[in-house]
Parts: C-alpha cells; sequence; structure tokens
C-alpha cells in the first residue's frame, strides 16, 4: 500500500580523484591559483609540501576562495611544540590561514606539510568552513617538529570555485607541490 512516500532522487557524483597538480618550477611563486575547481563533488582536500623563500623558520599559508578579498574569513590555529602548546583566534580578516610552511631559516631540506579538507564546498546553503593539519620541521634537535592544526571559515554560502593560496611572507621555492582533489 503507498503511504503517500513519492521517493527521492540524488544527484550522481563524481567518483573522485586528482583535480589539478601545481608544481613550482623554474622559478619562485607568489602565488597558487586553483581556477577550475568542478562543482560535482562532496568534498575538496588540499595536500601541500611547500617552502617559502622568507628569512623565519616558518609562514602562513593563506587562501583566497572565488577572489574575495572582503573581511569575511576567521580561522583559529592550535600548535604544539615538544610538550608545549599554544593557540589564537581570527576573525574578520581578508584572507583564511590554512597551514603553516617551512621558510629560509628552517631545517634545509624540510618543507612544511599538510593536508586540509573543505566539507561541502559546492553547496549554496552554509558558509564555508575548512580543517587541515601538518608540520613543520623547524630544526633537528629538541623542539624540532611542530604540529599545527587549524580550522576557519569563509562567511559565504557560494561555492567554491577557485582558491588563492599564497604564503604570508615570501614565495614558494622550486619544489613546493599543491595537489587538490574531490573527494566522493
Amino acid at each position: 500500500m503507498n503511504q503517500g512516500f513519492v521517493g527521492w532522487s540524488v544527484a550522481p557524483r563524481a567518483q573522485g580523484g586528482l583535480i589539478e597538480k601545481i608544481t613550482v618550477t623554474g622559478a619562485v611563486r607568489a602565488s597558487i591559483l586553483f581556477d577550475r575547481i568542478p562543482q560535482v563533488y562532496s568534498d575538496l582536500s588540499l595536500v601541500v609540501v611547500a617552502r617559502s623563500d622568507t628569512a623565519a623558520n616558518g609562514t602562513n599559508l593563506q587562501a583566497q576562495f572565488n577572489g574575495d578579498t572582503s573581511a569575511i574569513y576567521n580561522w583559529q590555529r592550535l600548535d604544539a611544540l615538544a610538550a608545549s602548546t599554544s593557540a589564537d583566534e581570527h576573525f574578520s580578516q581578508t584572507s583564511a590561514v590554512l597551514m603553516n610552511i617551512a621558510a629560509a631559516n628552517g631545517t634545509a631540506g624540510y618543507p612544511g606539510q599538510a593536508l586540509a579538507w573543505f566539507p561541502g564546498y559546492a553547496g549554496a546553503v552554509f558558509n564555508k568552513g575548512f580543517s587541515s593539519m601538518g608540520m613543520v620541521n623547524i630544526n633537528n634537535s629538541t623542539q624540532g617538529c611542530q604540529l599545527l592544526t587549524y580550522c576557519g571559515l569563509w562567511r559565504s554560502t557560494a561555492a567554491i570555485q577557485s582558491m588563492l593560496l599564497t604564503p604570508a611572507a615570501g614565495s614558494f621555492i622550486i619544489g613546493s607541490e599543491f595537489r587538490l582533489y574531490g573527494n566522493p
């Protein structure tokens, strides 16, 4: 007997996989742009293995979505270094900080490495959030490996169609790699 249930349909989603890989070659680069993000996945993942040429141990990796430079980005950081932890939060910023990457004063040969996740990036109802976890090796002795966790919000219901990545200081060095994946 039909109880009035009409049923539902689910839009097919892509199987998932690599959307684009960008590797810095030839010369340093001030920014990385993913500008053709398909709207067929449930979530996005960004894998970063990178270093900046700025004179510091590390620098923040900043992101802006869809070219939006408005002060509508919030983010928070949790940092673990040896047995110490620290945290900070930032509201109404003009970009989000996704992670920290190694820089020129950090141990040679060690990049910053991180994975960021963007659930529901293609939706049109909710503001867009992200979370990430990564590490930077500052030196080869005690307090050398720094674990960093970030989360944040772009206060927009627009689907993420492009993502601009920039170091807070300096440029990305040759060999830095950025991989954007679509998740089913």
